[in-house]
């Protein structure tokens, strides 16, 4: 038995997901990323209980939990540096979750869209994610307005639990 999870959280500068931001690209002010939020169950045994935790660096403070044991799942906007700066969570009108294969590949009637968090959460709570497959979770978005002459750093954490085989599993 092989358990092992892995976590991605890919930023798109366009809502239908095609766009890819790189890790350390600059990003034009007031741009709305949306974000592909990703458990990789690396092993070869059902992941469940799976709980999602996003949560935007210092100063800003944004935040977002959701799946197994998140009794009210919400989304924390976030606040500003001292210098007015802001990054804002917040969501596209609906959630949408799929899974795929070891090559990427869409796993058929596997996508479903809901229209609350709640929704989504519950779903994600009940779900078993069998090995070799990904979870990919489509909702979450952030904008960034940083003031004339700064420069802005955001950094942004993704931690993902589950359990596979009775042991509890965690990546960031």
């Amino acid at each position: 038995v092989e358990r092992e999870i892995g976590v991605e959280k890919n930023a798109y500068s366009d809502t239908n997901y095609t766009q890819k931001i790189e890790n350390g690209a600059v990003v034009a002010n007031e741009t709305v990323m949306a974000y592909d939020l990703v458990l990789i169950n690396k092993g070869n045994t059902d992941m469940n209980q799976i709980t999602f935790v996003d949560r935007s660096g210092a100063p800003f403070s944004g935040s977002v939990s959701f799946g197994y044991d998140v009794e009210n799942p919400t989304i924390a906007e976030g606040g500003e540096s001292e210098n007015h700066s802001t990054v804002k969570l917040g969501s596209l009108n609906s959630f949408v979750l799929f899974r795929t294969d070891a090559t990427g590949a869409e796993v058929s009637d596997s996508r479903k869209t809901f229209t609350t968090l709640k929704e989504l959460s519950d779903e994600i709570a009940d779900m078993k994610l069998p090995g070799g497959q990904s979870l990919h979770v489509r909702f979450l978005t952030a904008t960034l307005n940083v003031q004339k002459a700064q420069m802005g750093t955001f950094i942004n954490n993704l931690t993902v639990t589950a359990v596979s085989g009775g042991q509890p599993l965690s990546d960031s």
